[in-house]
């Protein structure tokens, strides 16, 4: 699919699911946000990106928690990013703002940020390579970037898990497996300094397109990511990187 379409795709359903309760319940997680927190090596008086920031979830503790930074939430959902920005304006948080922009070319100049994060989102990048070399353009010399991001499990030799991420129409481009990932920052300046794993569990509606899908793969692969039929729903559950790299200075 057209890269330009992949973003509409993701606009489109992300307006309007991000600021559900449904939303909120299955990607909050205040244990994983924890753990992000305390993984975040911030710097006073020094700018963050919090990138795809979605309903702000990342970006508004961020903010809170170390109010002698700067941070920046930005998506390619207008119609969320408005609500972050009505919710940033009742909070009366100065040192947070929200923008949007057209999901490739990240609109800031060069070493504009000490440090991005990223959660959630870096499965639906359109071109991941534009990506990676926007984020060593935007980021200052020793500064990380942190992405947190569903991988594919090694023994998910059919692509089982992007097939089924794709049954859904939000733009779903693809989970990376840990060590494409790495090499993927490394051929880009970056070096992978730290991680942790956490897992996400979620439901999809169930219909025929999911139930041929879960016919045809091996058992062992189902197994993987801990498939499960109940009511009208198929739940799976995926092994979560956080990973920080170093951009190199």
């Amino acid at each position: 699919m057209e890269k330009q379409n992949l973003v509409e795709q993701a606009r489109r359903r992300f307006d309007r699911e991000l600021h559900t309760d449904e939303y909120r319940r299955i990607h909050g997680d205040a244990a994983h946000l924890e753990a992000l927190m305390n993984f975040l090596d911030v710097r006073p008086h020094k700018r963050y990106l919090d990138l795809g920031t979605g309903n702000g979830y990342l970006a508004f503790e961020m903010a809170h928690r170390f109010p002698d930074i700067a941070v920046t939430g930005l998506d390619i959902a207008l119609h969320s990013i408005q609500l972050d920005q009505k919710l940033q304006q009742e909070q009366g948080l100065k040192n947070l703002e929200f923008i949007s922009y057209e999901g490739l070319q990240l609109p800031f100049g060069e070493a504009a940020f000490g440090g991005v994060i990223s959660r959630y989102a870096f499965h639906h990048f359109p071109d991941t390579t534009i990506s990676v070399q926007e984020l060593y353009r935007i980021t200052e010399a020793q500064g990380f970037v942190i992405i947190s991001d569903p991988i594919t499990d090694e023994e998910d030799t059919t692509g089982f898990i992007d097939q089924f991420q794709q049954l859904k129409p939000d733009g779903h481009v693809h989970f990376f497996r840990a060590l494409e990932l790495d090499a993927l920052f490394q051929r880009h300046g970056f070096t992978r300094e730290a991680q942790f794993l956490s897992t996400i569990s979620y439901p999809r509606d169930v219909n025929e397109a999911y139930l041929r899908l879960l016919d045809k793969t091996p058992a062992p692969i189902l197994e993987k990511y801990c498939i499960e039929l109940r009511g009208k729903a198929v739940h799976v559950t995926v092994t979560v990187m956080n990973v920080l790299y170093r951009k190199a200075g």
